[in-house]
């Protein structure tokens, strides 16, 4: 997948119960160029999001500018994770 986002290696091991409980509620789709994540804050806006092995990447604010410099995924990582079949 070509990305203009750069992927961020991720501790999906140690994600904190806040961001899990979030993740629960967030739908995850395929698109024609990866995976989409629909915001619950903004109607209508879906954020591009995808995982490669323990690397990922997602373009919301959350992760852009925090979440992303703490090594840490947002919640729209951790329900693509989930969708994928992955624990977190």
């Amino acid at each position: 997948m070509n990305s203009p986002f750069e992927y961020v290696d991720l501790d999906l091991q140690h994600v904190d119960e806040g961001t899990m409980e979030r993740a629960g509620s967030v739908q995850v789709d395929r698109a024609n160029n990866g995976f989409t994540a629909i915001s619950q804050a903004v109607p209508g806006v879906c954020y591009q999001v995808d995982l490669l092995h323990s690397s990922g990447y997602c373009n919301c604010p959350d992760f852009v500018y925090r979440k992303a410099k703490q090594g840490r995924p947002c919640k729209h990582i951790v329900a693509l994770n989930r969708f994928l079949g992955g624990r977190a």
